[in-house]
């Protein structure tokens, strides 16, 4: 199977997956509720939600911006925006997101701004990186404002320790990976020129880069790194634009439940909207449908209100900031990859 249907056939069983998770959802919660929820929502609500969508978008892409400047890669503040629209794109309609759409998007981001494959893949890596530590420290204030009405329950519970601790976790790894940087080099050529030898031993016809190849593009991984860390004023620019940007995304979802009746304490959609992104790891294009369910969820369980209008503010939500941004990145690329 060629790569083109491959990838093809993982998006639509993809689909398929999110599909299934949505109808279980309409049918637990009720469609006729979900249905009457969206028709009541407010219109101009509705327009805050689209805006707060398209300044995450902007936020988040100017971070990228930060990244490639550091990277030395030429490109413009609107160009890196319309970019990452494409990151966005690969990451939204490839199961895992982010976990399985990252080569993807590089690849994009490649194309996009005319930059080396490597290069590329460490500045989505980077921004990746930075947008995680604001999602813990906003789930750590929702935690906060909630402790004062009592413990989480067992379930809530684990999926906020879940985002703490990858928002720990993960500084720590690529922290230890840096300062062991030539192992993790060595290794990496090791590992890539393995799979390269196997790779062509069931498609000898494939041209496949050679071990020196590989070596060549670890190092070029390994300078960028280097050009990071000798950056860490605009790297801190870069954590404030993804704080930013979170700032919006979680707007976002409040206002959806604004649009559709319900004035939920910002706090608890701190803790929510974070937390819930922890569904991107099923196989379903960006989360979708596992998003949704975590979305309700842990908004029925921390703030009350009844399943039917959380469903219809998490499609409200997931409509401006998945959706949305899927249509957009898809323009981009045919603008930026022309």
């Amino acid at each position: 199977m060629v790569p083109a249907r491959r990838t093809a056939l993982r998006v639509a069983l993809g689909l398929l997956v999110a599909t299934g998770i949505v109808a279980v959802l309409l049918t637990v919660v009720g469609v006729e509720d979900v249905v009457d929820s969206l028709a009541a929502a407010e219109p101009t609500v509705l327009v805050g939600v689209v805006a707060a969508a398209l300044c995450w978008l902007t936020a988040w892409g100017l971070s990228l911006y930060v990244g490639l400047r550091i990277l030395d890669v030429p490109t413009s503040a609107p160009r890196a925006v319309l970019a990452f629209t494409t990151v966005v794109f690969a990451n939204s309609v490839m199961p895992f997101a982010q976990l399985g759409g990252q080569p993807v998007a590089a690849l994009f981001l490649s194309r996009t701004t005319r930059s080396e494959y490597e290069t590329s893949l460490l500045a989505t890596a980077t921004v990746d990186s930075l947008n995680i530590l604001p999602a813990g420290l906003f789930v750590l204030i929702g935690v906060g404002t909630l402790a004062r009405s009592g413990p989480l329950d067992g379930g809530v519970g684990l999926a906020v320790a879940s985002v703490v601790g990858l928002s720990v976790a993960l500084p720590l790894l690529a922290y230890a990976a840096w300062r062991n940087r030539a192992t993790a080099g060595r290794y990496g050529t090791r590992i890539g020129s393995a799979v390269g030898r196997v790779l062509r031993s069931v498609l000898p016809s494939r041209r496949l880069p050679s071990p020196g190849t590989i070596r060549e593009r670890v190092g070029r991984f390994s300078a960028g790194l280097r050009r990071l860390r000798a950056n860490p004023r605009l790297l801190a620019v870069g954590f404030a634009l993804s704080l930013l940007g979170w700032v919006f995304f979680v707007t976002s979802f409040w206002l959806s439940l604004v649009a559709v009746g319900h004035r939920v304490p910002f706090g608890v959609v701190l803790l929510v909207v974070p937390t819930s992104m922890l569904a991107v790891v099923l196989p379903s294009p960006g989360g979708l449908g596992g998003v949704e369910a975590m979305l309700v969820f842990l908004t029925v369980s921390l703030a009350g209100i009844d399943p039917a209008g959380a469903l219809a503010a998490a499609l409200v939500h997931r409509g401006a900031t998945h959706l949305l941004p899927i249509v957009i990145g898809a323009g981009s690329l045919g603008v930026l990859g022309s």
